[in-house]
C-alpha cells in the first residue's frame, strides 16, 4: 500500500506547507512514524511521541519548558494495517520509523515466519523497547465462550492481513490445539470486528495492544462483550517454545466493569531505518528520554506510564541503530 493511500494527521497539509519556512532559511526535516489502526494503540502513542520529538523552530525552548526535541525537525504520524506493513514499509524506504511487534521484527529480519522465503530485511533497527502488548480476546455476552477452546464452530475476526495480531493468533490458536478448519477466522481490522459484533454476525474479536485499547473499551461498554482469559497449558507449551511472549494479566479496572484476565504478552518495539542519519537518531532517542518529554508522555496513554530507560533494550529483536547505540553507550547501557 503506498503512503499516499495511508491516513495521515490532519494537519499533515497544513505543515508541508510550512516547510522551508524558517528564520533560518533552512528546511525543516520530516521524520516519519509508521503506527498502527487509530483504534488500537500505536496510533495515539506515536502520535505522543511525534509531539515530543521535534522542535520546530519558533517554539519555546525546552530550558523554559518548551519542547525538547531536535531543533527544526517535523515528526508526522501515519496509521497502518500494523507491524507486517510498518517493516515492510521502513525495509523499502517508504517511511523513516515505525512501531512493530518484537516478534515480527524477528521474523523479518531473519526471512522467518510470515517472510520465509525471502531475504532478510537489512535495514531494520533499534530506536527503543516501548511497552508490553496484551492479547485480547473480546466476545459477545451471548456467544458462551468462556475460553479458548470453546472458540471451536465460531466466527472471530483476527486483525487485517498487515498486522502483527493476525500472524500472533495463528501461532496461539495452534498452542490450544485449534486449526483454522476449527475456527472461522476473519481477517479484518478491530473498528468493522467491532461493527460485525455490533450485528450479531461475529463472535468475538483478537487484538494485541497495549492495554487500555479504546476499542475494547467500546465492546465492553457499549456491546457488554466480556474479555477471555488466556491461560493454561497450552500457554506454558507456548512460552517454552518462544521467547517472544510472556504470561500478563489485564488488570481489574483497566476496563470498566472487567475482572483481570490472564494472559499473554509482547514487547512493542520503535524502529528505524538503517539509512536515516545517526546524528538526527541519537537526537531523537536523546529528546525521547528527556525528562521533560516523559513527563509529558506518562500524561497521554496509561501504556507510557510504565516506560523506563532500564528497559528501553527488553525484547530489542534487531541491532540497534548506531544513533540510538551511542545514546545508550552515553548512559552506560551498552558498551
Amino acid at each position: 500500500m503506498s503512503l499516499s493511500r495511508r491516513s495521515v494527521l490532519g494537519s499533515l497539509g497544513v505543515v508541508a506547507g510550512l516547510a522551508g519556512l524558517s528564520t533560518s532559511g533552512q528546511a525543516a526535516s520530516f521524520f516519519r512514524i509508521l503506527t498502527g489502526a487509530p483504534s488500537g494503540t500505536y496510533y495515539p502513542v506515536g502520535t505522543a511521541i511525534a509531539g515530543v520529538i521535534g522542535a520546530p523552530e519558533g517554539g519555546r525552548p525546552c530550558r523554559l519548558g518548551g519542547g525538547c526535541g531536535v531543533e527544526g525537525l517535523v515528526a508526522l504520524v501515519q496509521s497502518s494495517r500494523g507491524s507486517v506493513e510498518n517493516v515492510e514499509a521502513i525495509e523499502s524506504a517508504e517511511v523513516e520509523s515505525g512501531f512493530c511487534q518484537a516478534d515480527i521484527a524477528h521474523f523479518a529480519a531473519n526471512g522467518e515466519g510470515p517472510f520465509q522465503g525471502s531475504p532478510p530485511f537489512q535495514k531494520l533497527r533499534g530506536i527503543c523497547s516501548l511497552f508490553d502488548e496484551a492479547l485480547h480476546l473480546v466476545v459477545m455476552p451471548t456467544s458462551k465462550i468462556a475460553a479458548i477452546r470453546d472458540l471451536r464452530g465460531r466466527k472471530v475476526a483476527i486483525g487485517s492481513p498487515g498486522s502483527g495480531t493476525a500472524i500472533t493468533v495463528h501461532r496461539v490458536l495452534d498452542a490450544f490445539g485449534l486449526t483454522a478448519s476449527d475456527v472461522t477466522l476473519v481477517e479484518i481490522d478491530a473498528v468493522e470486528a467491532l461493527g460485525r459484533m455490533r450485528l450479531g454476525t461475529l463472535d468475538g474479536m483478537f487484538l494485541i495492544a497495549g492495554a487500555p485499547a479504546e476499542v475494547v473499551s467500546e465492546a465492553l461498554s457499549a456491546l457488554d462483550a466480556q474479555l477471555v482469559g488466556i491461560d493454561g497449558g497450552a500457554v506454558d507449551r507456548l512460552l517454552k517454545d518462544s521467547s517472544f511472549f510472556t504470561r500478563a494479566t489485564i488488570e481489574a479496572g483497566t476496563y470498566a466493569r472487567a475482572y483481570a484476565s490472564p494472559t499473554i504478552a509482547i514487547r512493542a518495539l520503535w524502529l528505524v531505518s538503517a539509512d536515516v542519519p545517526a546524528e538526527l537518531v541519537h537526537g531523537i532517542t536523546q529528546a525521547f528520554w528527556h525528562p521533560q518529554s516523559q513527563a509529558f508522555l506518562r500524561n497521554v496513554h496509561p501504556r507510557l506510564i510504565d516506560l523506563d530507560l532500564a528497559h528501553a533494550l527488553d525484547g530489542m529483536e534487531v541491532p540497534l541503530h548506531p544513533g540510538a547505540a551511542e545514546f545508550y553507550r552515553e548512559q552506560g547501557f551498552v558498551q
